[in-house]
């Protein structure tokens, strides 16, 4: 189209005009545009880290501890034979000692 343009009798003046606005002013509006996409990748890549990362070590934990006195409750309402019993109780220690 731009060649078009060209060939159909555009002065010199035209015709820079023409392909600066066609290629240098496009070219300038993507090259300014670049700061940008890498500021928002970087803060979508961010966003991302800080969901992944949402849950923490300390919440984990304080979970387990959760989990261990309740599992530790459910197993004192649990009946069955001296060896069963015995390893039942064994489990309930492991679970105190965390």
């Amino acid at each position: 189209m731009t060649k078009e343009k060209i060939e159909a009798g555009l002065t010199d003046e035209d015709v820079y005009e023409l392909l600066s606005k066609k290629w240098i002013e496009t070219l300038c509006d993507k090259i300014n545009e670049l700061p940008h996409l890498v500021v928002d990748s970087l803060a979508e890549k961010i966003i991302a880290l800080q969901k992944k990362y949402a849950t923490t070590l300390l919440s984990i934990d304080e979970d387990i501890k959760e989990s261990s006195r309740n599992l530790s409750n459910m197993i004192e309402e649990i009946t069955g034979n001296v060896d069963d019993l015995l390893a039942l109780a064994e489990l309930k220690n492991l679970l105190a000692d965390d």
